[in-house]
């Protein structure tokens, strides 16, 4: 059998769990401990139609997401939500082995 795409999940996998950071970001932030998350992904336990799990269907491209989802954060807390800044955030916990052994 020839394989012809492989897909990994990113947080949690290639990068160490994105919720503490999201966590401590949102306190700066002067949100409350899930605020951050929810904004961002949604309900980690139910596939909806937050923007995220839409992107992860595939129903939204990836600037429509953040759009969506920086809308949410202002008509939530009147916050900018940015989840480019946000996830620029998350590059410096890359798992280098996992990373190293998956390009072998």
């Amino acid at each position: 059998m020839r394989i012809e795409a492989v897909i990994f999940d990113f947080g949690g996998v290639f990068i160490e769990s994105p919720y503490p950071m999201l966590e401590s970001t949102g306190v700066r932030m002067g949100l409350q401990p899930g605020q951050l998350s929810d904004i961002i992904f949604g309900s980690l336990f139910e596939d909806g139609d937050h923007p995220y799990h839409r992107l992860e269907r595939g129903e939204l491209s990836l600037l429509q997401a953040r759009d969506e989802i920086l809308e949410r954060g202002r008509a939530l807390y009147h916050l900018d939500v940015d989840i480019f800044e946000v996830f620029s955030q998350m590059s410096g916990a890359v798992r280098q082995p996992l990373v190293d052994r998956v390009r072998d």
